[in-house]
């Protein structure tokens, strides 16, 4: 049984990877950017990577008595999403 927040973000990650998706169709079909926009845009999404990867490690939270499902706080979900609303244009 997943928890809201956990359903959530899996629906907002499938969302961004569409996204994502249809934006590199546009870059196939308008060209690449200079070599600094583009690896500039590849560093800022390594870091969003290891970001989420550091923010949702399923080690961090606390466990339900009797239970392996994991409640994500509202709040470290919160911090997530601000954080690729600051740096990401979507």
């Amino acid at each position: 049984h997943e928890s809201p927040d956990y359903a959530r973000l899996m629906n907002e990650m499938h969302d961004l990877q569409e996204r994502n998706r249809k934006l590199q169709q546009q870059l196939a079909e308008y060209g690449e950017g200079s070599p600094a926009d583009v690896e500039k845009e590849r560093e800022k999404l390594r870091r969003l990577a290891e970001l989420i990867k550091f923010q949702l490690n399923p080690d961090k939270f606390p466990k339900v008595k009797f239970s392996d499902d994991v409640k994500v706080p509202v709040s470290t979900l919160q911090l997530l999403i601000k954080k690729i609303n600051e740096e990401y244009v979507l």
